[in-house]
C-alpha cells in the first residue's frame, strides 16, 4: 500500500503549531504543561474567544523551573466549578477505544474534530447524526463516549479493510492497518526508514533485529554488538558480583548457570 501523503499543519511564524481558538475549543478549562514537567489547570474564561490556545503559550513563566513558554491543552475534566472527574482520560479509557474490527481484519482509525466527523457521518450517508446531543461537538462526543465509539465499532465491522483504508484516507481521518508480527516486516513507511535490518551473528547466522529509532546527523549510533549467547557473559556478570573462580566453577558444574 503506497504511503499517504503528508498531510499540512498550520503554524505561527516562528513555527510552533497553529492551534484552535477558545471559543472553538467549547470547553471552559486548560492545562498548561512545562518542558520540565510542571503542569497546572486554568479556567479558560479569562482569556477571549477568538483568542489561540498557542497565541498565550509563549507568554507563561514557570514556576517551578523559571522558564519561559509552555504547551496549552485543553482540559476535558472541567466544568463551571473547577476540575471534575476521576483520574484518566475517559476516550482513553472507553471500551471500545482499541482497534476496529472489519469484515476481514483490523483497522486503526481516529475520528476526532468536528470535521472529521462530518466526513465520516458523510461517507455512511448519515450526515444528519451531527445534529445529535452526543455528536454535536467534541465536549459532547467525550460525554457520551462509550456511546460514540460503540457506533463506530459496528459501523466498520459492516465493510473490508480496504475499503476503510482507502475511504477514511480520502476524508482525511487517520488511518492504518493493524498489522499482524508478519506483516509488519512488509510495512512501506518502516521499510523506508530501515527500522527493521538484517545483521549477521556469530553463532544465530542472518537475524532481524531493530535499528537506532533516532537519526543523527554525524554521529549515528549502531549497535555495539548483537544479542549475547546463552550465558556468554555469565563468568564476567558473577566476578563483577564478587564470585571467586571456585565459586564460579561450582555453579556451573552444578547447572545453576552456564
Amino acid at each position: 500500500m503506497p504511503r499517504p501523503s503528508r498531510r499540512h499543519t498550520p503554524t505561527h511564524p516562528a513555527g510552533r503549531p497553529l492551534k484552535i481558538t477558545f471559543g472553538e475549543m467549547r470547553l471552559r478549562g486548560v492545562l498548561i504543561y512545562c518542558h520540565c514537567g510542571h503542569h497546572v489547570a486554568l479556567g479558560a474564561d479569562r482569556w477571549p474567544d477568538d483568542v489561540r490556545l498557542s497565541d498565550v503559550e509563549p507568554r507563561f513563566v514557570c514556576t517551578a523551573c523559571g522558564g519561559r513558554g509552555a504547551e496549552v491543552r485543553p482540559d476535558f475534566n472541567w466544568n463551571a466549578k473547577g476540575p471534575i472527574g476521576g483520574m484518566g482520560y475517559p476516550r482513553l479509557l472507553a471500551a471500545e477505544r482499541r482497534p476496529y474490527k472489519t469484515q476481514d481484519g483490523y483497522v486503526c482509525a481516529l475520528i476526532y474534530n468536528d470535521k472529521q466527523w462530518r466526513s465520516f457521518l458523510g461517507l455512511i450517508g448519515k450526515p444528519e447524526m451531527m445534529t445529535l446531543d452526543a455528536y454535536r461537538s467534541l465536549t459532547s462526543r467525550i460525554q457520551n463516549v462509550e456511546e460514540v465509539y460503540g457506533f463506530v465499532a459496528e459501523t466498520i465491522s459492516e465493510k473490508t479493510t480496504a475499503y476503510w483504508l482507502a475511504e477514511l484516507e480520502k476524508a482525511d481521518v487517520p488511518v492504518m492497518p493493524l498489522h499482524t508480527l508478519d506483516s509488519l516486516l512488509e510495512d512501506p513507511h518502516l521499510a523506508d526508514v530501515g527500522l527493521i535490518r538484517n545483521y549477521d551473528h556469530p553463532s544465530e547466522g542472518r537475524i532481524r533485529s531493530i535499528a537506532n529509532p533516532t537519526v543523527w546527523s554525524d554521529t549515528q549510533p549502531e549497535p555495539e554488538r548483537l544479542a549475547p549467547r546463552l550465558g556468554e557473559h555469565s563468568r564476567e556478570i558473577l566476578v563483577e558480583a564478587g564470585y571467586s573462580p571456585a565459586e564460579i566453577d561450582a555453579l556451573v558444574a552444578s547447572g545453576t548457570t552456564v
